[in-house]
């Protein structure tokens, strides 16, 4: 077979969150605009956004049944060993008809057995990770990779003599919006809860109605799915006209849309929150490691933000305080003016770059 003819084939594995699958989907699209003759199959959870995110762009995708072990408990942990043997034998199934010539694990506990048998069968393993404190799947990961990629400058991974920083896989056109101007006054508000939605935020965020309608505000707000007609209901009832959806499909339009933004701290949000330059207040979500904090403290540490915590008794209390300094047009116009070393923002580019030199193509 020529060259030309030969087939690379590259398995992706993430997670069923849209701060895991986004990523995945921008590397797999650069991957395949640059490499001919590229199958990528990718492996999932059998999430439903995974349906919308990687199989509607037309790839190729296995679920293999696994869960994480985080937070999961005695009863979870059992649950977890009594899972494994199905399926790590799956993966290995896949991987004999699959035959990859290269492994990515973009995090999540998805990412863990693709790249341990990608090691056990010694082909090329790389992990990418969004968040600067990793998670239990990359802290056992980036000892077994050959490469590991890190979002953040600071990443807790950063001195591996195998790590490279490419930086944050950005959405097209999002730098576009950090040119903004700003203007005379401060009215529309973007709440995000991150692609499954933040329970606590939302029902705080309906008890700022009269607040909302007090200074005039427009609100964009991404609920959780099993909420949406609730919280609908409830902006309807107290005759307030605000846009509520459990999902957003046109970022870049919900980020020129807003003037301040209120959000989860996922690694996803909060490198596009800092691209376009958008001043916010972080929400980051308790526990799950504690992984989101420092992610919001990395945009605070840039005057980009403030941040919340949602186990605060006085959550919406404080909750309101930033809202109002943000409302300040002197407060507001110094934040987005505020100067910060800039970071990498073209990270699928340079992961697939790495990938190239690996494979050597």
């Amino acid at each position: 077979m020529s060259e030309d003819k030969k087939i690379t084939k590259i398995i992706i594995a993430a997670s069923g969150t849209g701060g895991h699958l986004f990523p995945a989907r921008l590397i797999a699209e650069e991957l395949k605009n640059n490499i001919k003759n590229l199958e990528i199959l990718f492996i999932g959870a059998g999430r439903p956004l995974e349906e919308k995110l990687i199989d509607n762009a037309g790839f190729n995708r296995k679920v293999v049944n696994i869960v994480g072990l985080r937070n999961l408990g005695i009863k979870g942990l059992l649950r977890f060993l009594k899972m494994l043997p199905s399926a790590f034998f799956k993966m290995l199934k896949i991987f004999k008809e699959f035959k990859p010539d290269a492994v990515i694990g973009v995090g999540g506990y998805v990412s863990f057995l693709p790249v341990l048998c990608g090691r056990l069968k010694g082909i090329p393993t790389f992990i990418y990770e969004l968040d600067l404190s990793p998670g239990i799947s990359n802290q056992v990961l980036s000892k077994i990779a050959k490469v590991v990629m890190v979002a953040f400058p600071n990443s807790k991974l950063r001195d591996l003599k195998k790590t490279v920083y490419t930086g944050h896989t950005l959405k097209k056109g999002m730098l576009q919006i950090r040119d903004f101007k700003i203007k005379d006054k401060i009215e529309n508000i973007l709440i995000i809860g991150g692609s499954q939605g933040a329970k606590k935020l939302d029902e705080t965020v309906l008890n700022l109605i009269s607040f909302f309608k007090e200074h005039n505000l427009n609100i964009y707000h991404q609920c959780r799915k099993e909420s949406f007609e609730d919280i609908k209901k409830q902006y309807e009832e107290k005759d307030f006209n605000a846009k509520v959806v459990p999902f957003i499909d046109d970022m870049l339009e919900a980020y020129k849309f807003a003037d301040i933004i209120i959000s989860r701290a996922g690694a996803s949000s909060v490198m596009e929150i800092l691209a376009v330059n958008k001043p916010s207040i972080l929400v980051p979500l308790p526990g799950a490691g504690n992984h989101q904090t420092p992610n919001a403290k990395f945009l605070e540490d840039r005057g980009k933000a403030f941040i919340v915590d949602e186990s605060s008794e006085n959550f919406l209390d404080e909750l309101k305080e930033d809202i109002l300094k943000l409302l300040n047009l002197e407060n507001y116009t110094k934040m987005v003016q505020r100067e910060f070393k800039e970071i990498e923002l073209d990270g699928a580019s340079k992961i697939k770059d790495e990938v190239l030199n690996v494979l050597g193509m």
